[in-house]
């Protein structure tokens, strides 16, 4: 099941619940915020391979590669550490502030979600892709959770209910130019989402 959207101002006027900036690397070392970029997110103080697709091309002809980046998804700081790794990414690409700001969202949500349902054993895999001669960023989520029931009603209710279940998927899939999802009821669900510079 795709998706293609375009901004949503509202949906980046806060940081979803729990997506607040972790001043920490993966190795655990202080990062400077400075080039982190301010931003009413960035500003808040901390309280399997990917899948196969026709954007898996390397970009060729570039001088600094960007290396594809695993996260994994145990807890409430790796929920962080996965939007600053996508964050970071897109800045590398060359992504305008504002879409920096929903492809980190948007990573967040997911990454949330895998950590808050799957018990532990979710995973965010990072990496630039190329297609047409277009740049752009591919993030998988996944995770071996409970699975999704009733996913295709859960993505056509109203976006604007902010409580309502998927209300996260539906706002990364707004967010984002493509959104892949499959989902298994007790084997766990696997969100694929592109970004591509204008």
């Amino acid at each position: 099941m795709a998706g293609r959207s375009g901004q949503n101002d509202a949906l980046l006027a806060e940081p979803p619940p729990g997506c607040r900036l972790l001043a920490q690397n993966q190795a655990g070392a202080p990062v400077p915020t400075v080039g982190i970029g301010l931003n009413p997110l960035d500003l808040l103080e901390m309280g399997s391979s990917p899948a196969d697709s026709p954007a898996s091309e390397a970009e060729p002809g570039k001088n600094r590669p960007i290396h594809l980046k695993v996260v994994p998804i145990q807890n409430g700081d790796d929920v962080i550490r996965a939007r600053l790794s996508a964050r970071e990414m897109a800045r590398e690409l060359g992504f305008v502030m504002a879409d920096q700001i929903g492809i980190a969202t948007a990573v967040c949500e997911l990454s949330r979600n895998a950590y808050q349902y799957s018990g532990g054993t979710g995973k965010a895999v990072i990496r630039p892709v190329f297609r047409n001669h277009v740049r752009g960023i591919e993030i998988m989520v996944e995770d071996q959770g409970p699975g999704i029931p009733n996913l295709e009603q859960i993505l056509e209710d109203d976006l604007s209910a902010g409580n309502a279940p998927g209300h996260g998927l539906r706002g990364s899939r707004h967010l984002m130019d493509e959104f892949e999802i499959e989902s298994l009821l007790e084997a766990g669900t696997r969100v694929i989402i592109r970004k591509w510079l204008k």
